[in-house]
C-alpha cells in the first residue's frame, strides 16, 4: 500500500468508524455471521500442540535486536505466550492488560512473551521497526518477537490476536514445558473493568495447585493471523478494515 493509498485508507477508516457509531454498522447478528465466516484449514494440513503436549523451544528476533528463546529463562516455572500484533483493535484492547500480567506473573516465575506472526508484507504497520515503536510507546515490559515465517504460530495453532498460551514446567524432565491452556485471556475483550473470568490467571493458579482446569481452551476473539487460517471469533473491527481495503482494491 503506497503512502497515498495508506492515507486514504486511514481517512476512510476513521470516517466509517464515525458513521458506524451512528448507524450501528456492526449488529450482534453480524458479529455472529463474522464468527461463522472464519476460514478453516483442512485438518490434515495443520499439526499443532494439544493440551498436555511438550512444546519445543523457539528462537525469534526481539524488537531490541536480540534473539529470544524460552531457554533464556532457565528458572521459569512456566510461560505466558501471547500472539498479538500492531493493528488489531481487539489486540490493542489488551496491551495494558499484558503489561499488568507481565508485572504480576514475571516475578512469580511466569514470563510473558509476545509474538507477532502477521507478515509485514501482508499487513501494513507490522514490520519489526513498527513493532519497536509500539513497544516503546506503550512501555512494554516483555519481549515482543517477530515470527516472520509464521512457524511458531502454526506449531501453537494460534490464529487470532490476541491469543494466549499458558505453559507449565514438567519437573520430571530435564527441560520441558507442557501446554495447559490456550485461547482467550479473559472474558471481556473490550472492557477490562467488566472482566469476570481471567482464564490465564486461573490456569496458572489451578496448575500450581495440581487441580484440573475447568477450561483448557476458550475460543479467543480477535483479528485473523493472515496465512494461518484456523477457526476463531473475528474481531468486529476487522470486518470494517477489510471492507475499506477492498474498496481501495488493496
Amino acid at each position: 500500500m503506497n503512502n497515498i493509498s495508506y492515507s486514504l485508507f486511514i481517512g476512510l477508516l476513521l470516517s466509517t468508524v464515525a458513521l458506524s457509531a451512528q448507524n450501528s454498522f456492526i449488529t450482534p447478528e453480524q458479529e455472529v455471521l463474522l464468527a461463522k465466516e472464519a476460514v478453516l484449514a483442512p485438518a490434515d494440513t495443520v499439526k499443532y500442540y494439544a493440551v498436555g503436549d511438550v512444546i519445543e523451544d523457539f528462537r525469534l528476533l526481539n524488537v531490541d535486536g536480540r534473539y529470544i528463546s524460552l531457554s533464556d529463562y532457565p528458572d521459569a516455572k512456566g510461560f505466558i505466550v501471547v500472539f498479538t500484533c500492531n493493528n488489531c483493535p481487539c489486540a490493542a484492547d489488551y496491551l495494558k492488560r499484558m503489561i499488568w500480567m507481565s508485572k504480576k506473573y514475571g516475578p512469580m516465575g511466569y514470563p510473558l512473551i509476545a509474538v507477532n506472526s502477521n507478515k509485514a508484507d501482508r499487513k501494513f504497520g507490522e514490520s519489526l521497526e513498527e513493532m519497536a515503536v509500539r513497544a516503546d510507546t506503550m512501555g512494554f515490559n516483555f519481549p515482543y518477537l517477530i515470527d516472520e515465517t509464521q512457524s511458531v504460530a502454526r506449531l501453537y495453532g494460534a490464529n487470532k490476536t490476541p491469543e494466549a498460551f499458558v505453559l507449565m514446567r514438567d519437573t520430571t524432565l530435564q527441560w520441558a514445558y507442557r501446554l495447559v491452556y490456550s485461547g482467550a485471556i479473559d472474558d471481556k475483550p473490550a472492557d477490562q473493568r467488566k472482566v469476570k473470568r481471567f482464564y490465564v490467571g486461573e490456569a496458572i493458579a489451578m496448575s500450581e495447585q495440581g487441580v484440573p482446569l475447568e477450561f483448557t481452551r476458550v475460543e479467543p476473539m480477535g483479528c485473523t493471523i493472515e496465512g494461518v487460517g484456523l477457526a476463531g471469533k473475528n474481531c468486529p473491527m476487522q470486518a470494517l478494515e477489510d471492507r475499506v481495503k477492498a474498496a481501495l482494491g488493496d
